[in-house]
């Protein structure tokens, strides 16, 4: 695995490193970090997305599946579907999928059932 990778052009294949920048990049693939997974604006990610932690800021289109926080900034587009631990939705962002904060610590269905 690559420790740190920067896209600013184009990847058609699955990506994988420690931490991942997409600098107004094109990806078509999934992209695996250990880390971090920066999605900057005017990048466009096709594919599904793994990591410790996520920043989007560009368009994808494909589920993002991070143990930790996810910010979905303010020019993002995010067509797919996002489990985290939390997510910060700036105001803006468009989000076609479903959010769930499963790796959250809380028992949420716990919250319901009196437990």
């Amino acid at each position: 695995m690559v420790h740190r990778s920067t896209v600013t052009g184009t990847i058609n294949g699955n990506s994988a490193a420690s931490e991942f920048f997409a600098d107004v990049a094109k990806v078509e693939g999934e992209v695996v970090s250990s880390g971090t997974v920066k999605i900057g604006a005017g990048s466009v990610i096709i594919g599904n997305i793994s990591a410790a932690s996520a920043v989007i800021a560009g368009a994808i289109k494909g589920d993002i599946d991070v143990q930790g926080p996810v910010v979905v900034d303010t020019s993002a587009v995010v067509m797919g579907n996002i489990k985290s631990r939390s997510v910060q939705i700036n105001n803006g962002a468009v989000i076609e999928g479903f959010c769930s904060q499963c790796y959250a610590d809380i028992d949420v269905q716990g919250l319901f059932d009196g437990k």
